[in-house]
């Protein structure tokens, strides 16, 4: 169980950090469109991260691992 490993205040403060990293204090507009603006910054070194790292998943996160390891296909690279 996630309270096992970590505990709510801990808890709080990372869904903080990630909250100012996706849609910092005093932006305009909605986080979905500030990950879309992010994302043309990160999207030339994706694919090489995707194909290059070796990533691993539980169960629950297999999907996210078979996202990321589509990478290289969804933008046309090896």
């Amino acid at each position: 169980m996630l309270a096992e490993q970590i505990s709510l205040p801990e808890l709080r403060a990372a869904v903080d950090v990630v909250t100012e990293l996706v849609n910092p204090a005093g932006s305009e507009g909605d986080t979905a469109a500030e990950m879309v603006r992010r994302f043309t910054t990160v999207r030339s070194f994706l694919p090489a991260l995707a194909s290059a790292a070796p990533f691993g998943a539980t169960a629950g996160g297999t999907p996210t691992l078979a996202a990321l390891a589509a990478l290289p296909d969804v933008f046309g690279r090896p």
